[in-house]
């Protein structure tokens, strides 16, 4: 079934950046329509969820949703992820007007990080235990990741250094990361099984840059080494990025623990001329099972065989099995290889079973 687009998630994007093109003709708009503490307005409250101070700051916050209002509208569904965005944006500009309205003069807050807060918390509930890269060979789960940047956000808003007249709006960051978890607790947003886990984190993945989708096939096969989905995602960003070696281990690998992929690894590494890093006996055993359904691919295999030298001691089963395929469509060439066996192996139970059946003589 093909998945629905993140409409609501696509149309608030491009409400934002609508908002900063406005911005470039009327910078005066952040001024009029800031929420300012002091004088709190509920249309300042609202509007202050879609301006931005700069570009940086609208990037930033764009590619958070981006990453993660996808993953929460398809599993919350369009009208929750979309009362996740707002509501959370909402309760971060309280938060931020309850610590602020006492300042002097205190600096208009805009921007969507409250609401992005509260779609990250939403995502970190359902997805806390999916592992992320955060160095070689070091990953963290998503619970602990955004754990840690709600200390940092609390660390900030407790913390001045300088003179303290930053604009990040922390309060607002933990408003808002305060409402996707009310709001997790209130839709009851169930935890994922570590395997559906890692389906959801694939699924999320797969259409995005070829190495983003290699790392998170990579954290899913760590945990779930038989993860079929996540397997053929990590052969398809190798391949994408031009890994030879990596790709050749990767697809012998989901050929070793997936027994189903078996046929379309042999013939992905057939295309990669890499048959001979398979075992000669299993090659001729996989030649003899997929020579009705993929005949090619059995000749492939057969032919690697032979091309592993005289001393191979699947040889003569391999010449065997070539001359059966290539009797009817190469008659000629079905002839040379039983010459071979017969000179070579005339002793061999290929060779007995060849005279058996009336090829050779």
């Amino acid at each position: 079934m093909k998945e629905r687009p993140p409409v609501v998630c696509l149309l608030l994007i491009a409400a934002n950046l609508f908002a900063a093109f406005l911005t470039l003709y009327d910078p005066g708009i952040v001024e009029r329509f800031g929420f300012d503490a002091s004088r709190p307005t509920v249309v300042a409250a609202f509007a202050s969820l879609f301006l931005h101070q700069n570009t940086i700051h609208l990037l930033g916050n764009m590619v958070f949703l981006a990453a993660v209002g996808p993953a929460v509208e398809g599993t919350a569904g369009s009208g929750r992820f979309f009362l996740v965005y707002v509501a959370s944006g909402l309760l971060g500009v309280a938060t931020h007007w309850l610590f602020a309205r006492q300042a002097v003069e205190p600096a208009a807050l805009v921007g969507a990080s409250g609401c992005v807060a509260g779609c990250v918390s939403y995502y970190a509930v359902r997805f806390a235990r999916v592992q992320v890269p955060v160095a070689p060979r070091i990953t963290v789960s998503i619970g602990w990741v955004v754990a840690g940047w709600a200390a940092l956000q609390a660390l900030g808003a407790v913390v001045r250094l300088g003179d303290g007249s930053g604009g990040t709006a922390f309060w607002a960051h933990l408003g808002g990361l305060a409402g996707g978890l009310v709001l997790s607790l209130a839709y009851r947003v169930p935890r994922l099984s570590a395997r559906d886990e890692g389906r959801e984190v694939v699924r999320a993945m797969r259409d995005r840059s070829p190495g983003a989708a290699l790392a998170s096939a990579e954290v899913v096969l760590r945990h779930d080494p038989d993860h079929t989905e996540a397997g053929r995602q990590r052969i398809e960003a190798l391949e994408s990025l031009g890994e030879k070696e990596d790709l050749v281990e990767a697809v012998l690998a989901v050929l070793r623990k997936q027994p189903r992929e078996c046929e379309r690894c042999l013939a992905r590494l057939a295309n990669l001329g890499a048959l001979d890093r398979v075992e000669p006996l299993k090659r001729t055993l996989y030649a003899e099972r997929f020579k009705e359904s993929s005949p090619d691919l059995s000749r492939a295999l057969l032919a690697s065989v032979l091309d592993g030298g005289a001393d191979d001691g699947q040889r003569p089963d391999a010449l065997l099995a070539l001359a059966g395929l290539e009797r009817d469509r190469a008659p000629e060439r079905a002839q040379t290889l039983l010459r071979e066996l017969i000179e070579r192996y005339p002793l061999h139970p290929a060779t007995t079973l060849a005279r058996n059946r009336g090829w050779a003589k």
